[in-house]
Parts: C-alpha cells; structure tokens; sequence
C-alpha cells in the first residue's frame, strides 16, 4: 500500500472520530435529559391532576390549575418532538460514521497489493 495514502486516510479518519465521537456523546447525554425531563413532566402532571381532582371534590374558592395542566402538556409534546428530532440526528450521525468506516476499509483494500508475496519475488534481470 502506498504509505501517503495510508497516511492520508488515517489522517482525515483521525481528524473526524474525535469530532464524530463528541457529537455522539452529547446526543447521547441530550436524550437522557429530554427522558428525564419528561419523566419529570409526566410526575408534575400527575400531580397536578390529583389536585385538580381534589378541587373539584372540594371548595370552589382554590386557584384553576387548567392552564397550567395543559401548558405542562404542551411542553411535553414540544419535548417528545426534540427528543425524536435528537434520535434522528443521532442515527443519520451513526449512519455517516458507519459508512466512513466502510469507505476506509473499502479504500484500504483497493489499494493494498493483490499479493504481497509475488512483488517481493519478482527479481530484476542484470
């Protein structure tokens, strides 16, 4: 194999994995906080269904949580959207990091020798 080209390749592979890599890692971390954060939601809900319930049992002069109840639903459907929005972008991030893999595994077997051993044998004639 020629070693510029070895060189080159695993130089541009070497300046993107670092690149690929932290991209992947703060997808990864964004998810887990959109997933806690709905979670969070979800348990902010609830509770404040029970409330409401609890206020329609009760007396009529407690504050109307309606708005808050259906902004809290509204931001978890705005969450679940970048959620779906962060898990795309992290597979087409998988895809083009996968697909330069097999670029360079492709590209390095196109370049290596057919067989090693027969350059090596083909003396010159003197």
């Amino acid at each position: 194999m020629n070693p510029t080209v070895e060189t080159l390749q695993e130089g541009i592979a070497g300046l993107l994995r670092p690149s690929v890599e932290a991209i992947d890692a703060r997808v990864e971390e964004t998810r887990r906080a959109q997933a806690e954060l709905r979670a969070n939601i979800d348990l902010l809900t609830s509770d404040l269904e029970a409330i409401r319930a609890a206020q329609q049992e009760g007396a009529g002069g407690q504050p109307d949580l309606e708005a808050a109840i259906e902004k809290l639903n509204s931001s978890k459907k705005r969450v679940v959207v970048v959620a779906n929005l962060l898990k795309g972008a992290q597979d087409r991030l998988n895809r083009v990091h996968r697909d330069c893999a097999r670029e360079t595994a492709k590209r390095r077997t196109l370049l290596e020798p057919a067989n090693p051993t027969t350059a090596a044998s083909v003396v010159p004639n003197k």
